[in-house]
């Protein structure tokens, strides 16, 4: 069993987890078309495995092209998932980063909040280069992996 985590958007990313194991199989960031995507999933999605993708929103503002372009990604991710028979299950910032105890607050700031966050995927994840743009998926698919690696239900 293989779980994915996804970070969707152009500066998101994807990491593989061996379920069992917790062994990293790939990270890396998101690939930059759809067919990229497709053959991403075509390799390690399928039947046996289950992703989960972070559920966002709108983010008050951004661009009326810039959510567009968002929200395409999204989908595109949801079609390979389905194309591919990977299991989805989306799960909320709030809820992993929780998980983790790394979850922001207004007064922290942005840039302090993504760095806690990439501090702690590379307590989890020692021999990786962790990076602000990985570090998400890392994070989304180690809690995956630890509270629920067969995707039943939903988060």
């Amino acid at each position: 069993m293989r779980v994915i985590g996804i970070d969707p958007g152009a500066k998101g990313a994807v990491a593989v987890l061996d379920a069992a194991t917790a062994k990293l199989l790939l990270v890396m960031a998101m690939p930059p078309t759809p067919a990229d995507v497709l053959e991403l999933l075509r390799a390690y999605g399928g039947e046996d495995a289950v992703a989960y993708i972070e559920k966002v929103g709108g983010m008050p503002g951004n661009g009326a092209q810039a959510m567009f372009n968002f929200g395409f990604g999204v989908g595109v991710l949801h079609a390979a998932l389905a194309a591919t028979g990977t299991r989805c299950v989306e799960v909320s910032p709030a809820r992993w980063q929780t998980y983790f105890r790394v979850r922001g607050n207004a007064s922290e700031g942005k840039t302090r909040h993504k760095n806690r966050l990439k501090e702690r995927a590379q307590q989890l994840f020692p021999h990786v280069k962790v990076t602000l743009t990985n570090a998400d998926a890392l994070l989304i698919a180690a809690y995956g992996c630890t509270v629920n690696p067969y995707g039943h239900g939903t988060e």
